[in-house]
Formats: C-alpha cells, sequence, structure tokens
C-alpha cells in the first residue's frame, strides 16, 4: 500500500476546504507508505524537513527502483496527518504492527463503528478483497454522512489483487447511494524524475477501453450525502436503462491540461 504526492495532494485538499475547523477522523484501509520526497513535496504545510520519518524504512527507494532516494526514511503517515490537524486511524485485517484496529472488510463489523469517519482512505485495499461488495458495503457503513471517500485501485494489474476494478464498478455503486461524485483518473506518465508525482487523465466511467497497459491505476473520490441502510447491488451500466451521463459535482482531483489518451503509460504503484 502506497499514496503519492498526487494522493497527498488530494487528501490535503479535502481537509483544507471541508474540515479546517475540526478535527477530521480518517480511516486508513491499511498502512500506506508515502512515496514522496522532499524534492517535490505537494503541499505548503508542514514542511518536509518538520514531519517525522520511520527509521529503517529506506529500503522502499530500491524496491521502487530509485537507487538515489536510499538513504531517505519515508515519511510518517500518522505524524503527517496529525500535524494537518485530523486524527488518523490505521486499519488491516493481519496484525502488521502498525494498526490501531483490526478490521477485516469481508466480514461483518462492529456496529459501534458505524458513521465513524470523517474520510476513507483506500490506498489499494478493496482489490484484495475477495468478497468484494462486503468490502464496498462496510466502507459505506463506517463512513460518516457528509464524509468522503478516496480510492486508489486497480484497472489493468493481473494477480496483483484478486481483482482489477473497472470504473464502471465505483459510479453504479456510488451513484446509486447518491454520493456526490468526482471524475475517474487514470494514472498516466509521471510528472517528476522521482515517479512520486503522476499526470491524471479523466475517463468515462462507463465506456470500454483496450489501450490501459498494466499496472494500470485510478483514482476516485466520492462523497456521501445519504445514509442508505440496505443498498441493493448495481446493476452495471452498460445492461442496464440508466444514462451514462454523469453529473460530477465534487471537482477536487485535478486532471493536467496537457495529457491526452495517446501519453498514457505506467504509472509506478
Amino acid at each position: 500500500m502506497a499514496l503519492n504526492n498526487s494522493e497527498v495532494k488530494i487528501i490535503y485538499k479535502i481537509i483544507k476546504k471541508y474540515f479546517s475547523n475540526q478535527n477530521a477522523k480518517i480511516l486508513f484501509l491499511g498502512y500506506p507508505d508515502l512515496f514522496c520526497c522532499e524534492a517535490t513535496w505537494p503541499i505548503p504545510f508542514p514542511s518536509y524537513e518538520n514531519v517525522p520519518k520511520r527509521k529503517g524504512t529506506s529500503s522502499f527507494w530500491l524496491d521502487k527502483g530509485i537507487k538515489k532516494m536510499f538513504g531517505q526514511d519515508l515519511i510518517s503517515v500518522k505524524d503527517l496527518f496529525k500535524m494537518l490537524g485530523t486524527e488518523p486511524v490505521i486499519s488491516d485485517a493481519i496484525n502488521w504492527g502498525n494498526e490501531d484496529i483490526l478490521l477485516d472488510l469481508n466480514e461483518k463489523i462492529n456496529p459501534e463503528l458505524y458513521n465513524e469517519y470523517d474520510i476513507i482512505i483506500d490506498p489499494g485495499t478493496l482489490e484484495h478483497c475477495f468478497d468484494i461488495y462486503s468490502a464496498f458495503h462496510n466502507v459505506h457503513k463506517l463512513l460518516k454522512t457528509s464524509g468522503f471517500i478516496y480510492h486508489q485501485a486497480a484497472c489493468a494489474y493481473p494477480n496483483h489483487g484478486f481483482y482489477s476494478i473497472s470504473p464502471t464498478t465505483f459510479y453504479d455503486w456510488y451513484e446509486q447511494l447518491e454520493y456526490e461524485l468526482d471524475r475517474p483518473m487514470l494514472w498516466a506518465s509521471g510528472a517528476d524524475e522521482m515517479g512520486s508525482t503522476v499526470n491524471m487523465v479523466e475517463l468515462d466511467p462507463f465506456a470500454m477501453r483496450n489501450d490501459v497497459p498494466s499496472p494500470g491505476t485510478c483514482s476516485y473520490l466520492f462523497r456521501k450525502n445519504k445514509n442508505h441502510v440496505n443498498p441493493q447491488k448495481p446493476v452495471q451500466r452498460c445492461y442496464s436503462s440508466k444514462k451514462r451521463q454523469v453529473l460530477y459535482n465534487l471537482n477536487i482531483i485535478e486532471e493536467k491540461p496537457e495529457n491526452t489518451k495517446d501519453n498514457i503509460s505506467k504509472g509506478k504503484r
């Protein structure tokens, strides 16, 4: 699990725009390594040098093929988001040692956690949940009304997880639950030499594509408006009578204007 500069910037914008005067509770579905470095630090506060680092984590950069960063430890996720005035909570289905709570999205969750979190960050977890309907439903239960869910999800990455999830999955699910919707964004070419910032190009959430190389990754953002208690399993849009036009009303994720369908390439994940 990892978050890059572009994703940190998205989360920062949500916090500053909607939760600047309150202590937002953020649930991370898995501990995300932060794929960020000082040269391309994406937010104005706090500064990169002032955020505590995780000692002994510099080999991460070698694993990603970025030798020049070897020796620099990773940012501490919990410390960063505490400095942003939020209450970060790390969850996982397995006890790896960094979790605040154990949470298996395949299974029924404790009702005491319903409507508990202002923001939920999925750094690539849902594709690893075998019971993906239960995972989506549990995320809906965990999120407060007016809260935000950010998904990073593989759309073309065989055997990375149980699934590569198509954009239609997210829009058929969240639209029927009356969430506010942001535009689906495909990670295109990296925008800096470290690969820690990605360009994003907007997708049609329902059109078929045959030009997305593996690993293909997308970013999605939604905001909960109503607490539907018993949501139905959606019918895929191409087999339903629903229109393919989507009302996008969040506009937080930014598309780089120079991006086109022709420059899509493998993004680091």
